[in-house]
């Protein structure tokens, strides 16, 4: 009966205490005042594994964001793991375009989507030759006949302007290309991929460079062979 009743003051005891305990420790923070804090952690704890750690509990994309604005742009490898969690392409184009970090730059291309974007992303990282692999890893994303187009008339790196042209199957867009590209060599693929008479005739005839009238007029000559 004694130890009965030992043990029953002793569960009291521990109810008490853990009501107290409760009292000063109020578990009423919501979803989005944790989310909240998890930003607080990711831009400003010591340790880096506690910042990733928050990171990966980071699921808000308003907040995952905030991380992005307000974090320590050398910390690279935070600022990629958050990237990698971002879904809205309006933020990471934003990234893509402006961020200090290159490896985080890199990342947002890399999530994008968005064949707009992706060409609005290639086409300015044309002013900073530190950014050719961005504009390469766009360029290389791009699906889009005229926004590929556009990259090949570009002046720039020969791998990017190769591949915008050699994706391309449209003949008006060819066209264009075989016409206005800067690069003499890049005129020279479009004409290769032209088929059409009429217009490799246009080119042959009126074009103002020489160089590209010649490969205009060989392309023809080939096309009109009789095979053997």
């Amino acid at each position: 009966m004694r130890l009965k009743r030992i043990l029953v003051v002793g569960l009291l005891v521990l109810a008490v205490a853990a009501i107290g305990w409760l009292m000063l420790n109020p578990q009423t923070d919501t979803p989005e005042e944790i989310q909240k804090m998890l930003v607080m952690v990711a831009i400003n704890h010591d340790d880096r594994d506690r910042r990733l750690e928050a990171v990966k509990q980071l699921t808000d994309q308003a907040c995952l964001a905030d991380v992005i604005k307000f974090g320590n742009a050398d910390d690279w490898t935070v600022r990629v793991e958050v990237v990698r969690k971002i879904t809205d392409q309006a933020v990471l184009v934003e990234i893509a375009r402006n961020d200090p970090d290159f490896a985080t730059r890199l990342a947002a291309v890399g999530k994008l989507t968005d064949q707009a974007l992706l060409a609005d992303v290639a086409k300015k990282a044309i002013e900073s030759p530190a950014d050719m692999p961005v504009r390469r890893a766009a360029v290389f994303k791009l699906t889009d006949p005229a926004a590929l187009a556009e990259a090949a008339k570009d002046d720039g790196d020969m791998d990017i302007l190769m591949r915008a042209v050699e994706a391309l199957t449209d003949q008006a867009l060819l066209d264009d290309v075989a016409k206005n590209a800067k690069n003499t060599f890049i005129r020279k693929l479009a004409i290769e991929r032209l088929t059409d008479p009429a217009t490799l005739t246009d080119i042959a005839e009126n074009n103002p460079s020489q160089v590209t009238r010649q490969r205009a007029q060989e392309r023809l000559d080939a096309l009109q062979k009789p095979s053997e």
